[in-house]
């Protein structure tokens, strides 16, 4: 059994939850053998089957996984098809998913897919997948097989490791004093934490090579060989994906060539003036400034973490300063907790035990992101109306039935009299609720662009907001991003029966979207939206510029000088917009002081933005200020600026748009003496 394909011991934790997933499973195994075959029986059943295997035993929560489909066809000739696949888990579905058209060749083949994000549960269970292979008007029934993957609602993080398989087992140890309940108290037993770290072996030869790839991780570390074996498509994409956000350890080795250098000295100086390295002609790097006595160097490369290790850690390194500093800032543990865990090893705990919480921050701000974003104008049947046509029934159902069917002599016709007014009443009723009514459907969007030094977009993070008053189904068509439905429990934690939210929460997966095509290349989403339902979703993409904002902000004019000052803050709007006109909102953060710098747009929820940003110490923000970004299905990849850290301002402008708003951010790190 291979450390980077298992999960910790928290994988065979909460056993009830496992042995039930597999019960349910033995039984949809059982009645899948005794289907039938909704193409022409025998020969495509007899001559198609499939196994899916994951790479990790649990998947990153809340992110996109990849997925491997080996096919057998045992034909003379191509079939050509899509592969439909639906994840359930506990007889719920909880994803959908249909390729990219696939040619199959005679013989095995294997395809891999990277999957959108599954619906989180409020219990550990086993996924299980029901596949389809759907050819010109037939669908191959492949059956229900189980995955070697658990989901859950405790937190997932994930470690990619880049070394060989020849030589992981050197590696095993750096790579298990980074994970993130490591440093935890030590009155604290991993069974009691709610998150555990998943470490997985990926060869370099498979590493990806879109960015967006890189969000199914929380922290890659590229070790010994396996660094100098990645091409340098491979490392640019890295690379965006870390100044996204992401988390990165390298520990070099000799074998290396010039792009790899040039790939360091991107993430470390972007401007090229400072290089950190030099490429040696004998395949090794060399630091081109002094390293520090740990030859352990940590920085920031755009909202990302950068540690490069210089000598690889041996076993008795591991439990040094440096090295728990090293993980720490890896790992955007909040400035509070650095002192602790660089000196003991251990997070600073508290008595309340504030990460065990589950509750949001965004309770109560989220209540005002939700009434931006509902209509506004919805007409309403006047009370006076309703009675009046009440007193109109009545009288149609009692005296006129009475003396009008009296008078006629007919009164066996009442049978047919009473259900006819009672179903016309109904149906007037309905005509004239429509009437009032009518379709005051909402579709609104938020978007977060986060940028760098110079303005360049950093990633794009856009939350979309649908409610109609009719049944519908939305299409809609994305490319270059990744995209994940907003769950009901990120937009209403604690839905009651009647909440608009109640019936997506406790659902068996009917309102989830169906996902078609290359994700995340370029697909459809197709989605049902149910009368007065809200739904909303996430789109994620870094690297690209934006094209939702005509704002022209000169992010390098400003910086913490002007902000510490009131003077300068009171210029700041000046700065940022020259003499160009602005409307809408400009914040800043420095810990926990906020500065309103302009409020000329109040609609704008500004305080569910600025919460998002910068997260209460609640729940896993008590412990990390920020997480890698993961393109899912809440709020989390907002949250940017550390509270706890002096040295950080967060600089927020917020416009409107013709369905929504546009926020841009500017994260400032100030360096101090």
């Amino acid at each position: 059994m291979n450390w980077w394909t298992v999960d910790s011991k928290k994988m065979f934790q909460n056993s009830h939850g496992l042995v039930r997933g597999a019960v349910w499973i033995f039984i949809e195994l059982i009645l899948a053998g005794g289907g039938s075959l909704k193409a022409a029986p025998g020969e495509e059943k007899a001559g198609l089957s499939a196994a899916f295997t994951t790479r990790a035993a649990s998947c990153r929560t809340a992110a996109p996984f990849e997925l491997e489909a080996r096919l057998s066809w045992d034909g003379a000739s191509l079939l050509s098809g899509h592969l439909d696949l639906r994840f359930l888990a506990n007889f719920k579905s909880v994803g959908n998913y249909c390729s990219a058209e696939l040619t199959l060749q005679p013989g095995s083949q294997s395809f891999r897919f990277l999957v959108p994000p599954i619906k989180r549960i409020n219990f550990k269970s086993q996924i299980a997948v029901l596949a389809i292979f759907l050819t010109s008007g037939k669908e191959i029934d492949l059956g229900i097989q189980p995955l070697p993957l658990t989901v859950s609602r405790d937190r997932i993080f994930t470690l990619l490791s880049s070394e060989p398989v020849e030589s992981s087992s050197r590696f095993f140890p750096i790579a298990s004093s980074l994970s993130f309940e490591r440093y935890r108290p030590e009155n604290v037993t991993e069974s009691e934490l709610p998150f555990q770290t998943s470490m997985v072996h990926l060869p370099p030869a498979e590493f990806p090579i879109d960015s967006l790839e890189y969000c199914s991780w929380d922290v890659v570390l590229l070790g010994g060989t396996g660094f100098p074996q990645l091409s340098s498509v491979q490392l640019d994409h890295l690379a965006r994906w870390v100044e996204a956000g992401g988390s990165l350890c390298v520990l070099p080795e000799k074998g290396t060539e010039a792009h790899h250098a040039e790939f360091l000295n991107r993430l470390a100086d972007p401007d090229g003036a400072h290089p950190l390295v030099r490429w040696m002609e004998d395949g090794g790097l060399a630091p081109a400034n002094s390293f520090s006595v740990s030859g352990i160097k940590s920085w920031r490369a755009g909202l990302g973490r950068v540690v490069l290790v210089w000598k690889a850690p041996q076993p008795e390194d591991l439990d040094h300063e440096s090295w728990w500093e090293a993980a720490a800032f890896l790992w955007k543990y909040s400035r509070i907790h650095v002192p602790s865990i660089s000196k003991q090893g251990r997070w600073r705990d508290s008595a309340e035990r504030k990460w065990l919480e589950t509750s949001s921050d965004l309770d109560r701000a989220r209540e005002k992101l939700l009434g931006y974003f509902l209509p506004s104008g919805l007409r309403v049947l006047p009370f006076s109306l309703l009675f009046f046509l009440l007193l109109i029934f009545f009288a149609a159902a009692g005296p006129v039935d009475y003396f009008l069917l009296g008078l006629l002599k007919k009164r066996r016709l009442t049978w047919i009299y009473q259900p006819s007014l009672c179903a016309g009443f109904a149906l007037f009723l309905v005509w004239l609720a429509n009437i009032y009514h009518g379709n005051p459907g909402s579709q609104k969007s938020m978007a977060i662009v986060d940028h760098c030094s110079r303005g360049r977009v950093l990633r794009e993070s856009l939350y979309a907001f649908h409610i109609s008053g009719f049944h519908e189904e939305l299409e809609t068509t994305k490319a270059g991003a990744l995209f994940a439905p907003v769950s009901a429990w990120e937009l209403d934690p604690f839905p009651e029966r009647g909440s608009p939210f109640f019936a997506s929460e406790f659902s068996g997966g009917e309102d989830l979207p169906s996902i078609e095509g290359k994700f995340p290349g370029r697909y459809r989403i197709r989605r049902k939206i149910l009368k007065w339902n809200p739904c909303a979703s996430h789109s994620f993409a870094i690297g690209r510029e934006s094209k939702l904002s005509p704002l022209k902000i000169r992010w390098d004019a400003v910086g913490p000088d002007q902000f510490r000052t009131l003077e300068g803050r009171e210029r700041l709007k000046k700065f940022l917009f020259g003499e160009a006109n602005f409307s809408g909102r400009i914040d800043l953060l420095h810990g926990s002081e906020h500065y309103g710098i302009c409020r000329s747009d109040p609609a704008i929820p500004m305080e569910f933005i600025l919460r998002a940003s910068s997260r209460k110490r609640q729940g896993i923000f008590y412990l990390a200020s920020q997480l890698s970004p993961a393109g899912g299905d809440g709020f989390d990849d907002l949250a940017i600026h550390d509270a706890g850290d002096p040295r950080q301002w967060l600089l927020v402008a917020a416009s409107a748009v013709e369905d929504g708003f546009v926020v841009h951010r500017r994260l400032y790190f100030e360096e101090q003496p």
